[in-house]
């Protein structure tokens, strides 16, 4: 499998969903909380002015979650195999 690696976008550390960029895609999550997805992509479209589909909105949305759960499940083993950070334990927390 090809990787493509853009050396700039990773000196500026520029973290994309596809092709979108992490600016674009924290306002789609933001939208998509109160907003339906054909919403949220013409809000998201009229301002930044990049154009973007309900689907597309879903896609990332859906590449986010994922990402998402990818971490949780890292941290989770990470915890299983003793590596916990911190320095306070509590038997219980709300």
């Amino acid at each position: 499998m090809k990787h493509y690696v853009y050396l700039l976008e990773e000196t500026l550390e520029l973290n994309r969903v596809g092709l979108i960029s992490t600016n674009i895609s924290e306002q789609l999550v933001k939208g998509i909380t109160e907003l339906f997805y054909r919403e949220c992509a013409a809000k998201v479209s009229e301002k930044t002015g990049q154009s973007i589909s309900a689907m597309g909105v879903w896609n990332v949305i859906q590449q986010m979650g994922e990402k998402v759960c990818e971490e949780e499940a890292q941290l989770v083993e990470e915890y299983k195999k003793g590596h916990v950070q911190g320095k306070k334990e509590v038997p219980v927390l709300f």
